[in-house]
């Protein structure tokens, strides 16, 4: 079954939701894809979305593991606010 790109992006914005981990989005999209879309062709899809504004990703790591970047993904329109504490 051939993609449609904005099928698909409908899909993902739909399951982002209020907001939604980058490993939760694949779980949860990639069996609404099947076997139409491979993983690249999705994470260029992700990554179109983030650069044209359609929603917003966030990427961290964590101190348990700083060399795996994670992303979270929010909808477009959402306010993002940091507060970083002080680091003894």
């Amino acid at each position: 079954m051939p993609f449609d790109k904005a099928k698909v992006k409908k899909i993902i914005i739909e399951a982002i939701g209020n907001g939604k981990k980058g490993m939760e989005l694949l779980i949860q999209v990639g069996p609404k894809l099947g076997d139409c879309l491979g993983k690249k062709d999705y994470n260029t899809i992700l990554a179109e979305m983030v650069k044209d504004g359609e929603i917003i990703e966030i990427e961290y790591t964590t101190p348990e593991i700083p060399d795996r970047i994670k992303s979270f993904y929010l909808p477009k329109g959402s306010e993002i606010l940091t507060y970083i504490g002080r680091v003894k």
